[in-house]
């Protein structure tokens, strides 16, 4: 029986061994066996081809059928890929004419650039909330002036598009972290931007507030916008913007924090709790596991359990043989991965917003606040000392 899962993670981790090419080149090689057997006689031939070179070719022509519909993009962009399976499903030696049919056509329409697409739900898209016209006109969004719900679903939309853009060859061989990563891995270095980019624009929005009112009805603000996007499981968002109010030069800000209401603070302290690090996240992996795709995952964690993979085992076991555990735990958690990149939000795009968001500058960007610009803010909106003397004051 042929082991589907190991296929699938041989086929989402050969690249550290192979190029598509090569695999390639070794599958035909490996459907043409031959037997070293001299001069069989002729119940010996049809012995061995039924119990042997049959199941072989069907094994290679299974895993040659779950690369087209799994890795589409393998295809897309290497001709010479394309070349050599379009002369193989041409040698009249391949007699199965249904895989060759099935295959011929899985190719064409990949070309075509036909592939599965991703499925949306069947729910009706809610109607956006209303925001000012001046203020889409102008692009002069904040936090402020538009509804916490639609700023969820826009900033929703656009993590799930990045997340959905990364392929799982970028995860392989820690590339996101070696010297040749903007080419091994631009996608997972543009959803790690991002996220940098909203946790920096949360922190900004508090400390660029000019009274302390000002500063409570942001962080509200704010709170209410990690909420929403817990609900939409969009937890890749929900860290970015509670990363940004744990920062250290809005956390300080305790007359801010103190406005809250004891709600406010519960609410906070959940989303606080969904980013712990306590045993291996469990309680993000929890609700995780728990949610209901669509989904937008916290990048981090993946990286982080690749890591350990990547560095903890080896791999090649015997010198030379490659190793199949390795294989298999990479695998399986790229395979998690693309699994929350299957299905879509059901969202009316703002591009206003959408345009605005987007653009948000990373923290290193030009014009962008620096860290020591903004502890200089942090210190003058709220000394230390003043804080002793009017901490209990409203």
């Amino acid at each position: 029986v042929l082991d589907m899962q190991l296929s699938r993670a041989f086929l989402l981790t050969y690249r550290t061994y192979l190029s598509p090419t090569e695999l390639m080149e070794k599958l035909i090689l490996r459907f043409f066996i031959t037997l070293e057997v001299p001069f069989p006689p002729e119940e010996q031939i049809q012995a061995i081809d039924r119990t042997i070179r049959l199941p072989v070719q069907l094994r290679v022509l299974n895993l040659i059928k779950t690369w087209l519909e799994d890795h589409p993009h393998d295809f897309r962009e290497d001709t010479s890929l394309c070349t050599l399976l379009g002369g193989f499903l041409d040698n009249p030696l391949v007699k199965n004419e249904q895989f060759r049919k099935s295959l011929r056509q899985l190719l064409s329409d990949l070309l075509a650039e036909r592939s599965r697409p991703r499925v949306s739900t069947l729910r009706p898209a809610p109607r956006p909330e209303l925001i000012d016209a001046e203020v889409l006109r102008q692009g002069a969004f904040s936090v402020e002036n538009v509804p916490p719900l639609e700023l969820a679903r826009q900033l929703t939309m656009l993590q799930h598009t990045a997340y959905c853009q990364i392929r799982s060859k970028e995860f392989l061989g820690m590339g996101w972290s070696k010297s040749q990563k903007e080419q091994s891995s631009p996608n997972i270095l543009y959803n790690i931007r991002r996220f940098n980019a909203i946790g920096h624009w949360v922190s900004c929005e508090v400390l660029r507030a000019e009274s302390l009112q000002q500063r409570c009805d942001r962080l509200r603000l704010l709170i209410q916008l990690a909420q929403h996007c817990r609900s939409m499981n969009n937890f890749a968002g929900v860290f970015a913007i509670v990363s940004g109010l744990t920062h250290s030069t809005v956390h300080r800000l305790r007359r801010t924090f103190t406005e809250l209401s004891d709600s406010e603070r519960a609410t906070f302290e959940d989303l606080r709790l969904l980013l712990s690090s306590e045993k291996n996240r469990k309680v993000y992996r929890t609700s995780l596991a728990n949610a209901i795709p669509p989904c937008v995952p916290y990048l981090g964690s993946y990286l982080a359990d690749l890591t350990f993979a990547t560095d903890g085992l080896p791999d090649y076991v015997d010198g030379k043989l490659i190793n199949v555990t390795k294989s298999r735990r990479v695998g399986t958690i790229i395979a998690e991965m693309q699994s929350f990149q299957q299905e879509q939000y059901n969202f009316v795009a703002i591009p206003e917003l959408q345009h605005f968001l987007n653009v948000l500058p990373d923290p290193d960007a030009p014009g962008a606040l620096s860290e020591s610009d903004m502890r200089q803010l942090s210190v003058r909106l709220e000394n230390k000392k003043l804080n002793r003397i009017f901490g209990d004051l409203k």
